[in-house]
């Protein structure tokens, strides 16, 4: 199935506007915003920013952060058309997490979060949705249900329960942090997969990388996540661009058996 065929699907807003924004403007690309400063964040948006579904932040890693970043960052998304998703991996109680996922949503429209709390915490969540200022905004949370570092401690049974809760609260879950296709049978969700670079390896502190292909076509990848492939580029414009270009044919091929985009060579 295609992005598009699958938007219908799903059941949460923000994974409807997700999928649909990846057909219109042909790419899968989520870029980590993983830089030292907000100068340095902004130029790389301005200059990625066509090519990028999501910008994903660390928003507390800016020493200078402010609601007027978040402002900020919410014109450059509307100008450059692309979804911001704050990577906190929340993860506590769900009178927490409300408060928490409440003030996120001031600037952002998803969230990332860990289940180790169980049901309360999506449940603050929902609270928190209700409650936004705008409840007309598309939003929604990422469950983390895989890790890409190495001697992550995350269990079989771990992920199991994750997308089982996923599942449960489909209104409000966009999709799964995942390195494998765990929701084939839920074509609704976005899966977000983490630790891609240009080549496979890793750095000195367990992050591990596959290639852009095979993240879309081994490990089932809807919304690939790159960072410092291209923040930390020469050019970081044409970093973006070859990037989207090859995770979007590696989507045309997998869909190649249906309706499917011409692949990108520009």
């Amino acid at each position: 199935m295609t992005f598009r065929e699958r938007s219908d699907h799903a059941q949460n807003h923000l994974a409807r506007s997700i999928l649909v924004l990846m057909e219109q403007k042909k790419s899968n690309l989520c870029v980590a915003l993983d830089v030292p400063t907000w100068e340095e964040a902004v130029r790389i948006l301005q200059e990625v920013g066509e090519y990028v579904v999501v910008v994903k932040t660390h928003f507390d890693t800016f020493p200078d952060w402010s609601p007027a970043r978040g402002e900020q960052l919410k014109k450059l998304a509307a100008l450059h058309s692309f979804i911001i998703v704050e990577d906190r991996k929340f993860g506590d109680i769900g009178n927490i997490i409300k408060s928490q996922i409440k003030a996120v949503f001031g600037w952002a429209q998803g969230a990332t979060m860990h289940t180790i709390c169980g049901e309360g915490s999506l449940e603050g969540v929902r609270m928190a949705v209700e409650e936004a200022s705008d409840p007309s905004l598309a939003r929604g949370v990422f469950l983390v249900s895989e890790l890409s570092c190495a001697e992550n401690l995350i269990s079989a049974q771990y992920t199991k329960k994750t997308t089982e809760l996923a599942i449960q609260y489909s209104s409000l879950v966009t999709g799964l942090v995942a390195q494998n296709p765990l929701l084939l049978k839920e074509p609704g969700f976005v899966q977000l997969t983490p630790g891609v670079s240009s080549k496979p390896g890793g750095d000195n502190l367990g992050q591990k990388y596959v290639t852009p292909r095979d993240a879309v076509l081994l490990k089932g990848g809807d919304l690939i996540v790159v960072g410092r492939a291209i923040t930390q580029s020469p050019d970081p414009k044409d970093a973006a661009r070859k990037m989207r270009n090859e995770l979007w044919n590696a989507y045309a091929e997998r869909v190649s058996d249906g309706v499917s985009s011409v692949q990108r060579h520009d």
